[in-house]
C-alpha cells in the first residue's frame, strides 16, 4: 500500500496506480468465462432434426403407454402387476407431458422464434401440466 501512495504523491498520475492495481489484482488473473457463447447456435437443419427426434420420442412413449394399459386389462395379471402398471402409467403421463413440451419448444424454434421465447412457452406448458397432475391427486 505504501508503494501505491508514494507513486501517487511523486508522479501525480492515476494511470500508474491503475496499472499497478490491474497487474496485482486477482480478478485480472482469472479466465474470462463469459466473453462469448460456449457453443455455436444451432442451424436450421439441426433444429428440424431435433424437432423430428422429439416427435419420434412421443411415438415411443405412446407405445410404452399402450403396453402399460394392456397390463392393466390382462385378466391373468396379479394385483402386484396391476399396481406396478398403475404406477408406471403415472410416469408415462409425466413423460408424455415432457415430450409434448419439447415438441412445443422445437416447433417454435422451427418457426423462427428465439430460444428464450420458446423456452418460456415450454416452461409455462410444463407448469400447466404439473398443476393438472397435482389437481388429479387431490
Amino acid at each position: 500500500m505504501t508503494l501505491v501512495f508514494l507513486l501517487f504523491e511523486s508522479q501525480g498520475t492515476s494511470n500508474i496506480i491503475h496499472n499497478i492495481i490491474k497487474q496485482t489484482s486477482p480478478i485480472s488473473n482469472m479466465p474470462q468465462y463469459y466473453q462469448k457463447q460456449k457453443s455455436d447456435p444451432l442451424t436450421e437443419e439441426q433444429i428440424k432434426e431435433r424437432y423430428k427426434e422429439a416427435k419420434e420420442e412421443l411415438k415411443e412413449v405412446m407405445v410404452w403407454k399402450k403396453e402399460e394399459e394392456a397390463k392393466l386389462k390382462d385378466p391373468k395379471a396379479i394385483h402386484q402387476k396391476i399396481s406396478a402398471a398403475k404406477r408406471a402409467l403415472k410416469k408415462v403421463a409425466w413423460r408424455i407431458n415432457t415430450v409434448k413440451g419439447q415438441i412445443l419448444y422445437w416447433k417454435m424454434r422451427v418457426a423462427g422464434e428465439s430460444h428464450f421465447k420458446a423456452n418460456i412457452e415450454k416452461n409455462e406448458f410444463w407448469a400447466k401440466c404439473k398443476e393438472k397432475m397435482e389437481g388429479k391427486k387431490g
